[in-house]
């Protein structure tokens, strides 16, 4: 981000005061509250601290808020955010608190949760993204706007796999996740990654579903086999694409052997 006025943050002078002190990326976290990776990402200018952490480093190194911005644009600035996740984890960072202290700040079961959210490995809730937002100090709108609208789904179009087959089936009948698990017994979790397209149910949670949403069971079963032969496919491609990879490395290294170096 840049200053006001015109000025940018280079997290290139937080490294070499460090370093100048004899101090460890640890070693300042600490001293100022946070953990080194927030330290590591703002040296290599992936991010620009929030106010609390840009005070706290100016107390401890013993600078202003101005000695960290420089007229010159730096190499690397941060990248804006393209997910939920990217957003989460910038802000957590530029906090500088880990993925256990947001978990209890938002009153999550575990780190874990915020881990799968931050990887892209489950999407959070408009209930959870709130919250989350919340304990960041930030608007629930900067989350938000990440998130699919449910009033924008078209339930009427036919469903192009079977994630999005169970979505709009559940939307249609004004169903949350959790609601469903609880007539259903297929898990919160199952439900967000079928629908998020990383996993696909068992063959007896489709039928469960299908049946409480008074969907064909079928339609279901044959989406699911779609997406299973889509994914075997994909792995089969990755592995063939590796095992080329394998054979062609000892013949690129010879050619590299066989150029002659110049020698001055």
């Amino acid at each position: 981000m840049i200053k006001e006025n015109g000025r940018y943050f280079d997290g290139r002078i937080v490294k070499r005061v460090r370093k100048a002190r004899g101090i460890t990326q640890k070693e300042l976290a600490g001293r100022i509250g946070s953990f080194h990776q927030t330290i590591s990402w703002i040296e290599r200018n992936k991010l620009e601290p929030d106010s609390r952490i840009l005070s706290a480093l100016c107390d401890t190194l013993d600078l202003r808020i101005d000695d960290f911005y420089t007229d010159v644009e730096p190499p690397v600035r941060p990248k804006a955010p393209t997910s939920v996740g990217d957003a989460i984890q910038q802000a957590r960072l530029a906090a500088g608190i880990d993925q256990a202290t947001l978990a209890s700040r938002v009153g999550s079961r575990s780190q874990v949760s915020i881990s799968h959210i931050e990887t892209g490995y489950r999407r959070p809730s408009r209930k959870i993204a709130r919250a989350i937002a919340l304990a960041l100090g930030l608007a629930p709108e900067t989350l938000w706007k990440f998130l699919p609208g449910v009033l924008d789904l078209d339930t009427n179009t036919p469903p192009k796999n079977i994630g999005e087959a169970i979505r709009k089936a559940r939307v249609r009948k004004g169903l949350t996740q959790y609601q469903l698990y609880s007539a259903t017994g297929v898990s919160v979790d199952c439900l967000s990654r079928a629908e998020n397209h990383f996993a696909c149910p068992r063959n007896a949670s489709l039928v469960r579903l299908a049946t409480y949403l008074g969907e064909d069971v079928e339609t279901f079963l044959r989406l699911a086999r779609l997406a299973k032969i889509e994914r075997r496919a994909a792995r089969q491609a990755e592995t063939t694409e590796n095992r080329l990879a394998q054979q062609r490395a000892p013949v690129l290294l010879g050619q590299m052997q066989s150029v002659p170096i110049a020698r001055s």
